[in-house]
């Protein structure tokens, strides 16, 4: 079979393709870094912000209180209930969005999100590193109390009566390294605001 190229290869591989960090900067543009939980897991009693906050180009910090004042649910898409936009009381990840700096220079957003102090108290960690160990912990999404969709079944007809009555059965394990779905570029967006309260976004 012959290798079938994708549309975007030729303006990808040439430069041609515009991603959300070649737009140019635009007068009056604020750059965010997010803040990053350095623990795996842990309970968060406090955020500092106050060293960050004073320097050079920082314009503000939010955090998951600044989205519920607004009267926004702190929460991503996908799964409901699955992951809050910043963790409000407890992380479950080393690199867990806390907060996110915003500056007038994506340097100096980054710089200041390094000062930002997390208080929190590590919780220890139970890594499910293999397939074999979540199916021992029976740790399932189904179980997280949503149906995930992800358990699939193809049936037709009576399969336990088709393999009693059948002459040989094989049966055996796949396992794949794949991953259902995994970004393999660095997610990146420019908001910019429009008149009557609209919004372009450039999403990469």
């Amino acid at each position: 079979a012959c290798p079938v190229t994708k549309l975007e290869a030729y303006s990808q591989a040439t430069g041609e393709a515009r991603y959300a960090d070649d737009i140019p900067q635009q007068k009056d543009e604020l750059c965010a870094a997010y803040v990053y939980s350095r623990y795996a897991a842990g309970v968060i009693s406090g955020i500092d912000a106050s060293a960050a906050l004073k320097m050079t180009g920082v314009v503000d910090f939010i955090s998951a209180k600044d989205v519920t004042d607004i009267g926004c649910v702190n929460e991503c898409g996908g799964f409901p209930g699955d992951e809050e936009i910043f963790a409000s009381k407890q992380v479950f990840c080393a690199g867990q969005a806390v907060g996110l700096i915003v500056a007038d220079s994506l340097a100096h957003a980054q710089a200041a999100a390094k000062e930002v102090v997390v208080h929190l108290t590590p919780l220890p960690a139970h890594p499910l590193l293999t397939v074999d160990d979540a199916i021992a912990a029976n740790s399932f999404l189904e179980n997280a109390g949503y149906d995930s969709g992800h358990v699939d079944e193809l049936k037709q007809g009576d399969c336990d009566k088709g393999f009693a009555a059948a002459a040989h059965v094989v049966s055996g394990v796949v396992r794949s390294g794949a991953q259902e779905h995994f970004y393999m570029e660095t997610m990146a967006s420019v908001a910019v605001p429009e008149e009557d309260g609209r919004w372009t976004v450039h999403s990469s």
